[in-house]
């Protein structure tokens, strides 16, 4: 007898990240240069989007290296460890950080219930200077972020290329009306730890025909 195929066709992906190990990824440098590490850091793993939420939740760099350094650095963790469990989960797409939005089930709160889209297109690829579109750099480095309608439509100059720092920016109102294909996350925190698991539909490939996407043995 043949083998009988998975009833639906779905992948499913984890991913575990140590929390100390992002908070000195971010924490590089004093005064602006560390202001900039972390948005290079940010702009490498989220979309405009989800920079935006972070910086509605933790306001300015003077909280994020402040008193909320442990939850912002949990919350980046999180955002690590569920893009990376999309990542394992999808299969069938070569996926980026940037392909991947972590959204949150109630749109305000730090914490709480998570879900993820698979964009259909990735976020636009730019280069930045000092000046970072979404927050307003203060010169002791601190920063706090700018209202949308500083941030609307604004062009963003410079050139870090000589540094080997590439780094991406599209706007918040651009992500939330990307099309995209919605995956289940949970995201678990157990003390310096954190844990993720998406459960994705395997999408059919060019030529299936019928149920053909779930009766595909794994390594096909």
């Amino acid at each position: 007898m043949p083998l009988r195929p998975f009833p639906f066709p779905m992948g499913i992906g984890t991913d575990i990240v140590h929390a100390p190990r992002i908070q000195t990824l971010i924490s590089k440098g004093e005064g602006k240069a560390r202001t900039l590490n972390l948005y290079r850091f940010m702009n490498h793993l989220l979309s405009s989007r989800e920079q935006q939420l972070f910086w509605n939740s933790f306001g300015g760099t003077q909280n994020v290296y402040g008193p909320k350094l442990d939850t912002a650095t949990k919350w980046l963790a999180g955002r690590w460890a569920a893009k990376e469990a999309v990542i394992k989960a999808v299969q069938y797409r070569r996926l980026s950080f940037l392909d991947v939005q972590i959204l949150p089930v109630k749109p305000t709160g730090v914490s709480g219930p998570v879900y993820a889209v698979i964009l259909d297109k990735s976020a636009v690829a730019r280069k930045i200077d000092d000046a970072y579109p979404l927050l307003r750099i203060k010169d002791d480095g601190a920063a706090e972020p700018r209202s949308d309608h500083e941030v609307e439509g604004e062009q963003v100059s410079g050139d870090v290329s000589e540094q080997g720092h590439e780094s991406v920016y599209s706007s918040a109102a651009h992500d939330e009306q990307a099309d995209g294909q919605v995956a289940k996350v949970n995201i678990s925190h157990d003390g310096e730890y954190v844990t993720a698991v998406c459960l994705a539909a395997d999408q059919p490939r060019e030529g299936d025909v019928g149920g053909e996407a779930a009766a595909r043995e794994p390594w096909t």
